[in-house]
């Protein structure tokens, strides 16, 4: 993907009015790396082809693992050793857990990976993991969680000190994975985890719920457009951290309802917000959007985590909004959305599977056709998005 791939968005009234995402991506990541690690063979349902999960299969390959798959069942085999060299992809939680990992190791592991993988926080783990004090800067989660989802494989008890711990409900998140394969870990405190070590993880089943993060895209999509749509396999997305942008989406105005297993959204007026969206950063980009079009500015705080995803989140959104004629004003830990009525423009998504996204579904609204490019980047995620989406 080298980010010249471009498709262009004309303005339109009609939006589907069912879709079906793809499977959480934390989970299958998570699924596919637990299974790796597992004294067994280890079965998962509902998986799904995306760019993180090939990743995955490719890590596990060079651990030495299988990854057998029927359909949407994955079996996942175990690893048998550690490779000299392992590529990561574009995936930055692969890119921790892979690292915190390889620690472990009775050799050098040489980890490569994409382009925004240099943009992604790594020193403060590698200090953690050299000075053998696991002691972390904990305002990204998933430095924090990939320790606690590798040290227990070692011999001794490790003590997690966790300075200025953020994205709390990913750590839960994490626990609660921990804590469905057995393993024993004492949360005294955000700041203070006790590892037990000396523990494995069993051969286990899953079935992965939708992905609610990708969802809400098409969730924001029916409230600019002020038309319901039924999102389907969303029942046990509630128990995600990412289902909290839904709430969010109620305070903005959004109805919700249940037929069965699938969510449908009812749009309302959209309401203007100040919220602090630190625990579900992954919906800014939808966020913004869903904020052009309020009755009054929005400013979602607590965004600087943001700036180190695939792009820098909060200056992407400020580029491209303004491209197309909204006022974004951003400081290092905010960003205030002023709505208006976007323009067409020429667009990028800044090699962002959620930038992209983002600017998809806002074209859709705009005055005039957009052009955006670098749209494969949602093939990360969700490969069918535009297909999905200008069906």
């Amino acid at each position: 993907m080298n980010g010249t791939e471009y498709i262009h968005i004309l303005p339109c009234e009609k939006i589907p009015a069912r879709v079906k995402v793809p499977s959480s991506k934390s989970d299958m990541v998570r699924a596919l790396f637990f299974g790796m690690i597992a004294t067994g063979e280890s079965l998962v349902h509902r998986m799904e082809e995306t760019g993180d999960t090939a990743a995955a299969c490719s890590v596990i390959r060079a651990f030495g693992g299988q990854v057998i798959r029927d359909n949407g069942s994955w079996r996942i085999t175990a690893h048998t050793r550690f490779p000299d060299t392992v590529d990561v992809g574009e995936s930055g939680i692969l890119y921790r857990y892979v690292t915190a990992l390889a620690a472990g190791a009775p050799h050098f592991v040489k980890i490569t990976g994409g382009p925004s993988l240099a943009k992604r926080p790594i020193a403060p783990l590698l200090s953690a993991l050299g000075s053998g004090r696991f002691v972390i800067e904990g305002r990204d989660s998933q430095l924090v969680s990939c320790l606690l989802s590798t040290l227990f494989l070692r011999e001794g008890d490790s003590v997690v000190d966790v300075i200025s711990p953020g994205e709390l409900s990913w750590i839960d998140f994490s626990l609660a994975w921990l804590a469905r394969l057995g393993i024993r870990i004492e949360k005294r405190s955000y700041e203070q985890y006790l590892v037990f070590g000396g523990q494995s993880v069993a051969p286990f089943t899953f079935t992965m719920p939708s992905d609610p993060s990708l969802a809400f895209f098409f969730a924001v999509l029916s409230m600019i457009h002020g038309k319901p749509i039924t999102i389907s396999h969303m029942k046990e997305a509630i128990f995600h951290p990412d289902w909290k942008a839904f709430t969010i989406l109620q305070e903005m105005g959004a109805g919700l309802e249940w037929e069965g297993e699938a969510l449908r959204v009812l749009p309302g007026g959209i309401k203007g917000i100040e919220i602090d969206i630190n625990h579900t950063i992954d919906s800014l980009p939808a966020l913004a959007v869903l904020a052009v079009f309020g009755d009054r500015p929005s400013t979602f705080s607590g965004v600087a985590i943001a700036r180190e995803k695939e792009s820098n989140r909060v200056e992407a959104l400020r580029e491209e909004l303004g491209k197309m004629g909204v006022q974004v004003q951003a400081t290092f830990d905010t960003l205030t959305i002023l709505p208006g009525m976007p323009k067409g423009a020429i667009l990028c998504s800044h090699n962002d599977h959620r930038i992209a996204m983002a600017l998809g579904i806002l074209a859709t609204k705009a005055n005039s056709a957009s052009t955006l490019m670098g749209y494969a980047a949602v093939q990360k995620t969700f490969p069918d998005f535009f297909n999905s989406l200008l069906a």
